[in-house]
């Protein structure tokens, strides 16, 4: 009994991205380059679009990529935002901090002042 490689085959209508990659990757080979002195495995994104598939597979394919493209974008202005928000909150509370310090050594400052006045 010989071991036998799963292919996938897209003939369904309903297929993921990474069903895509798979397939793309089998049909190219493990992308692993051995013109390199360390090898570097390709993601499968600058593969092309397999032949074989129908016009609609191509369409839902390249919809599907068109929305990884901006949901990637769309994450990375999130992040932008979050640590933007996170710095102004740093600043806040260390300005915060410090007025509130600063006020309580001059409260301090003040009664050891008019303590020694009199």
């Amino acid at each position: 009994m010989a071991f036998e490689n799963p292919v996938y085959e897209p003939n369904q209508d309903e297929f993921s991205i990474d069903d895509i990659k798979d397939y793309n990757r089998e049909r190219v080979g493990t992308g692993v380059s051995s013109d390199e002195d360390e090898a570097s495995v390709s993601d499968g994104s600058d593969i092309e679009t397999p032949q074989g598939l129908t016009a609609k597979e191509k369409a839902a394919q390249e919809e599907r990529l068109t929305l990884a493209k901006k949901e990637s974008q769309a994450v990375g202005y999130l992040r932008l935002i979050f640590l933007i928000v996170l710095v102004l909150l740093g600043v806040a509370l260390a300005y915060t901090v410090y007025r509130v310090i600063k006020r309580d050594q001059e409260k301090a400052f003040r009664e050891q002042f008019d303590y020694y006045a009199e």
